[in-house]
């Protein structure tokens, strides 16, 4: 599917559903795909506006995303194998600060690689996914997994049953409806169930990484803690608790269904602080040479300090 940013349409927000925007940055993504990145003036969501549609979604997923980003390529390096390995323990360990895995049900949308369905295994639930792309739900399938091929709604459609617990991985900043995804799979839960989603932490990425200038076609929405609790309270989820992967890279919540709340009464980000910051860290990145040079240097030096602290939390928290 070729997206040019002739034929996409102006969309209202992914979190709040206003129109009111800052357009921000228009870019050119690692694919060669034209992305332009606003911020909502309501919510501060950062957020590529124009986007692709459902229709549009359903197909690059099914077909070309996994061959666009280098999915099999990647899963060759033991260093990304790492990485998701590392993804997959930092979400079970969140839901089981709440729950015990042994013995629940456990559904898994997005399983990709099946990392998250290959670690709670081990942790003793009862295990299933829901993958869009037909390759990589066959070799789940292949290699036993309960997965079914396509995408949340579809799956809910054949009436699959409850589950103890619900995750997501790295999803749900790949909806273009976050708010009926969410409301979808905690409809899938037990009384008592969990549900818990990750997504990458554009405010560590801001500082720390290299967005806006890493934005692409792929990532609709660009989360803080802040903008994900909201979805998640919006959507009628209670959040128990917030906590990050990836040395702070990725941020999580773990939640119950709850009562839905207004905007009104919900911490959120300042727009006008975060449309400051998002230019500010494009012009170091786009910065010519000495310049973006310093920047970098900077940058990992600050990562690395960042990277220890997180270290020394969680070696505390397991000696504690």
């Amino acid at each position: 599917m070729e997206s040019t940013k002739e034929n996409l349409i102006p969309s209202p927000c992914l979190l709040c559903d206003s129109n009111d925007f800052t357009h921000l940055i228009d870019w050119v993504d690692r694919h060669h795909l034209p992305v332009s990145l606003s911020i909502c003036n309501t919510c501060g969501l950062r957020q590529l506006n124009p986007r692709m549609n459902s229709k549009e979604l359903d197909q690059f997923y099914s077909s070309k995303y996994y061959s666009l980003y280098s999915m099999d390529n990647k899963s060759k390096s033991d260093k990304w194998v790492k990485r998701k390995q590392g993804i997959a323990k930092g979400i079970l360990d969140a839901v089981e600060k709440h729950r015990s895995l042994k013995g629940l049900r456990l559904l898994d949308i997005g399983c990709g690689h099946g990392f998250l369905i290959n670690e709670a295994r081990q942790r003793g639930a009862i295990v299933a996914g829901v993958e869009p792309s037909v390759k990589h739900a066959k070799r789940l399938l292949d290699k036993g997994f309960d997965v079914h091929t396509g995408t949340l709604e579809q799956f809910i459609n054949t009436k699959p049953g409850l589950y103890d617990i619900v995750v997501s991985s790295h999803v749900l900043e790949h909806s273009d409806k976050p708010c009926q995804f969410l409301q979808c799979a905690s409809n899938l839960l037990t009384h008592g169930g969990l549900l818990c989603a990750e997504v990458p932490n554009a405010e560590w990425q801001t500082t720390y990484g290299s967005h806006p200038v890493s934005i692409h076609t792929a990532h609709l929405a660009y989360h803080t803690e802040r903008t994900l609790k909201a979805l998640f309270e919006t959507s009628g989820l209670e959040v128990l608790s917030v906590s990050f992967g990836l040395n702070g890279g990725s941020v999580r919540a773990v939640s119950q269904p709850g009562p839905v709340k207004a905007l009104a009464d919900i911490e959120l980000d300042d727009p006008l602080d975060v449309t400051r910051e998002t230019i500010r860290a494009f012009k170091r990145h786009t910065s010519p040479w000495p310049f973006n040079k310093l920047h970098y240097a900077v940058r990992a030096a600050r990562k690395e300090i960042v990277k220890l602290r997180f270290k020394h939390a969680l070696k505390t928290e397991r000696d504690g």
